[in-house]
């Protein structure tokens, strides 16, 4: 299966003979005896490399280093140096009794053939698969079937504490399979993500601002009894940038309410090491002047964490992704009732019907027409996320002016759609948020 969707074998129109005499649909047929023994396995199809050794090897008596030479020039597509190589071949066929006894000797009958080996070889040959690195990379894949099946939380945190470019990928994956995906937690999380129990943890170093050398700084401190005990021995852990995100992601959540930890560590940084003994009076005295003289290096703004909206946008902002507040919950209902569930329900539809999507806006990736009537125009690509599955819609120019100042990444919407032959282009799109907001 790895071999045959590679270019070789697919733009050679033998993928779907492959899996169709696979299935017993098509007889298998060999282009001369000889080639049984070497293409037996892959009915009757050049799929591998080595098999291109073995049938210009086996047939026209070529050495290892001419059949080396062959997939090379094959694979270049050099084909000033490919004629006299073929030129070799049809000689050697000619020339070898065993390709030319079973058409009684007669070259004119063989060599149609060699021809159609030939032509194989040219269309196989130009990006064919080793068939030691199919086994090697068929082997890894079904390692992780394997472990995707029986083990998909540990599979998963594996892969999101190793793989960071996928991270949004693997969450979602999570997520439809019901797995519970917590923030991270100043005393639980490990530098990387982690497997509790039935429940995946963010790690220390997924947090914007934190990164892997301050995350040791912190796990090599756990566990924490206060903010202060933290702020004393966390050493690079505690820089005004890392706690207070991690605050704000509710990392301290254990050790009181996100609102006083902030204020709190906002009189540590203005009271820090100071040595002589201040009464409480005092102290609140020079935090309030240090705050009001210099406001840029002391104080801490605080979000309202009470308005589900900021949560997530600050999950957003410092993780990449919501983990507590799912931006779509007020939404299910409504999309539910009126959108497609599946990518794939949109191959039951007619070319210009009209139908709707609805879910996250995940992705707006813009294009430049680079030529014909919309020339220089914007045009843009959307991504819309819901139940975990991801669906595509074109926008053009005209439609893409009149809806982008709507299109805000991260942004519940719906989209009227008309369908076309390879996917469907925006008719109307609803913020669903802004909707219901005026409703």
């Amino acid at each position: 299966l790895l071999s045959i969707i590679r270019p070789g074998v697919a733009d050679a129109g033998l993928k779907d003979k492959y899996l169709n005499r696979r299935a017993g649909k098509e007889a298998t047929y060999y282009d001369h005896p000889l080639m049984e023994e070497i293409v037996g396995e892959t009915y009757g199809i050049l799929v591998y490399q080595e098999q291109l050794f073995l049938t210009v090897q086996r047939l026209a008596n070529f050495t290892a280093d001419e059949a080396y030479d062959l997939v090379k020039v094959v694979g270049k597509k050099q084909a000033e140096k490919l004629e006299p190589i073929s030129l070799r071949f049809y000689e050697g066929c000619k020339n070898n009794p065993e390709f030319t006894d079973p058409y009684d000797g007669n070259w004119d009958k063989a060599k149609d053939a060699a021809e159609r080996i030939w032509n194989s070889i040219q269309a196989s040959g130009r990006y064919a698969f080793n068939k030691s690195h199919a086994t090697g990379y068929g082997l890894t894949a079904t390692w992780e079937v394997w472990l995707k099946h029986h083990y998909p939380m540990e599979m998963l945190t594996a892969l999101l504490a190793t793989d960071g470019d996928s991270t949004h990928r693997y969450l979602r994956e999570a997520r439809r399979r019901g797995i519970k995906v917590l923030p991270p937690d100043i005393n639980k999380s490990g530098e990387k993500f982690l497997l509790v129990g039935d429940e995946i943890r963010y790690g220390l170093d997924a947090v914007a601002g934190v990164g892997g050398a301050i995350a040791r700084d912190i796990r090599r401190g756990q566990p924490y009894a206060s903010l202060n005990d933290y702020l004393e021995r966390s050493g690079r852990g505690a820089a005004k940038g890392v706690v207070v995100n991690l605050t704000c992601l509710g990392a301290f959540d254990g050790m009181g309410d996100r609102v006083a930890l902030l204020k709190e560590f906002e009189r540590y940084r203005i009271l820090y090491k100071r040595k002589t003994k201040l009464t409480p009076e005092k102290a609140d005295q020079i935090v309030a002047t240090k705050i009001t003289e210099k406001p840029g290096e002391f104080l801490i703004e605080v979000p309202d964490f009470n308005d589900p909206s900021v949560i997530q946008r600050i999950e957003e902002e410092l993780l990449g992704n919501f983990v507590t507040v799912d931006p779509l919950a007020p939404y299910i209902k409504v999309i539910e009732v009126n959108a497609i569930s599946h990518p794939l329900d949109m191959a039951g539809k007619a070319v210009g019907e009209i139908f709707t999507i609805g879910g996250l806006l995940t992705k707006a990736k813009l294009h430049i027409i680079a030529k014909g009537r919309s020339q220089g125009q914007e045009m843009a690509f959307l991504n819309i996320s819901w139940n975990e599955e991801d669906f595509d819609v074109v926008v053009f120019p005209q439609k893409w002016r009149e809806i982008k100042g709507l299109a805000k990444l991260g942004s519940p919407i719906a989209c009227d759609v008309s369908k076309t032959e390879k996917g469907c282009t925006l008719v109307r799109m609803e913020r669903l948020d802004l909707l219901f907001e005026r409703e």
